[in-house]
């Protein structure tokens, strides 16, 4: 075992257990340990007993606060349900961890598309492998082989609860972790279908929830929002009307012009917003390795290569996003899918562009069996909560521990229960967002999704299509001259 944890990172463990590592505080026989930059609010019952923690960043929505003082539960400890708080924590925005001790059951919970690692052997739960192992160990129960093979360090991570080291288990969104039996449970596998009300009335309450969590954050921070052409930051955009003087965007820089810097440009000059286009900044070696070893060499990608981009911000930002709002618009579906479409792991690994390695099929065969008797549909949306946001998304907060408090304002389980039962016309035309927009910032309908208007989109593609002969004659060129040397 290490000797420190990681920044923004934790542990939690036995309290019996050797405590070479230290501890901030012990919860009905649990030690939590923190690395630095690591908030935690206790959480107390009606009697003022500590029966658990929170570990991040939760915000209330209701309140349209940030979690930041002790919570006092209206339950003894002893009448408290595992219902209860399941209910609780789906009300809560942000990404986060709670610990929750009691007579009945002891538990550990993650937000709506958070995840962590644990090990039932050693019966240790942490952040990420790092964490879990310390340094030594981490290095002993690595599968370089497994990176290998899944391209990790290209577009590649590990789904359905697998990680890239012996032993260690990933805890998925939407499932509990039995600190009694170290088991994992499902708790949520999608709204319950009665629920479903007037389309609109979902959206509005999708709106409120947004437009809360953005006050939240205004409250707290400097907003940054990542703004492109796109659908999603253009809705958190219009969340944001409320505090319009409270934020800025920046959008990062590429090689080519387009929609996704000439639109923000527009949006942001027509309403006045502060706007900044980022350089990228590409990770060396060192950096990259890093940056795998803090996530636990299950994730690559892009964000890899240019974490470091968002460096530029500091302690005072929130880099908001648009993510999850793929949740609504039904992402890994495709245009032929029914309710009663036969999907097998593999069918699912290629939707995903993941290899069909054995134990990466077995794995995905395993999370399957988990959701029998539900829909086709109802299963790809849950395929992109826990595998993707899950496996893909939540590790990589731990890559740079540097960049800035993170926040998606879609990225919320009651926003959730209400995009999924939307018709489906609406989910696969990105329809609920126009309808998002056109009720909290209708002005910002007036420029089209990834796209310009008319001939201005033609002459765009007309200079890409030249742009790329251009390209293939000066390559073929090359060729030719290299040939006749």
């Amino acid at each position: 075992m290490g000797t420190t944890i990681p920044a923004r990172q934790w542990l939690i463990r036995h309290a019996d257990r050797d405590t070479s590592l230290g501890e901030n505080f012990v919860i009905g026989g649990f030690s939590v340990v923190t690395g630095s930059n690591m908030p935690s609010i206790t959480i107390r019952d009606a009697t003022g007993a500590v029966i658990g923690c929170l570990l991040g960043e939760a915000i209330d929505t209701n309140a349209e606060r940030f979690v930041d003082e002790p919570v006092n539960l209206r339950w003894s400890a002893a009448a408290i349900t595992a219902a209860s708080i399941e209910h609780w924590i789906a009300d809560l925005g942000g990404a986060f961890i709670a610990l929750l001790v009691t007579p009945n059951f002891a538990k550990l919970y993650p937000s709506s598309t958070q995840s962590f690692v644990y090990d039932p052997e050693t019966r240790t739960a942490a952040a990420s492998p790092l964490a879990l192992l310390g340094e030594a160990q981490y290095d002993a129960r690595l599968d370089p082989t497994l990176v290998r093979d899944m391209e990790i360090e290209q577009l590649g991570w590990l789904p359905a609860g697998l990680t890239a080291h012996k032993g260690v288990s990933r805890l998925l969104p939407n499932h509990v972790l039995d600190l009694n039996t170290w088991t994992a449970h499902r708790t949520w596998s999608g709204p319950d279908t009665g629920m479903a009300s007037e389309p609109l009335a979902l959206i509005a309450d999708t709106a409120r929830l947004m437009k809360s969590s953005m006050a939240a954050v205004a409250t707290r921070y400097q907003v940054e929002l990542a703004f492109t052409a796109g659908r999603d930051s253009r809705a958190v955009l219009a969340a944001c009307h409320s505090i319009q003087d409270r934020i800025a965007l920046f959008t990062i820089g590429h090689d080519t012009a387009g929609p996704d810097i000439d639109t923000p440009l527009e949006i942001s000059r027509a309403f006045e917003i502060p706007h900044t286009i980022v350089a990228q900044q590409i990770a060396n070696e060192a950096e990259r390795a890093r940056w795998l070893r803090l996530s636990g060499h299950c994730v690559g990608g892009s964000n890899l290569t240019l974490h470091k981009t968002v460096g530029i911000f500091g302690d005072a930002d929130a880099i908001v996003t648009g993510a999850a709002g793929e949740v609504g618009r039904g992402f890994y579906w495709n245009d032929s899918d029914t309710t009663v479409t036969k999907l097998t792991a593999e069918r699912l690994l290629a939707r995903m562009d993941l290899k069909p390695l054995p134990q990466v099929v077995a794995a995905m065969r395993s999370w399957l069996d988990g959701l029998k008797g539900h829909d086709t549909q109802r299963i790809l949306d849950l395929a992109y909560i826990e595998l993707r946001m899950g496996c893909w998304s939540s590790p990589q907060a731990y890559g740079f521990p540097e960049a800035p408090f993170h926040v998606a304002p879609l990225n919320h389980r009651r926003i959730f229960d209400a995009v999924m039962v939307l018709p489906t016309e609406w989910r696969r035309s990105g329809r609920y967002i126009d309808d998002l927009i056109a009720m909290t910032w209708p002005e910002l309908s007036a420029w089209p999704f990834n796209r310009f208007d008319g001939l201005r989109q033609l002459r765009y593609i007309a200079g890409k299509m030249m742009s790329y002969n251009r390209i293939r004659r000066k390559l073929r060129r090359h060729v030719i001259d290299k040939l006749r040397a």
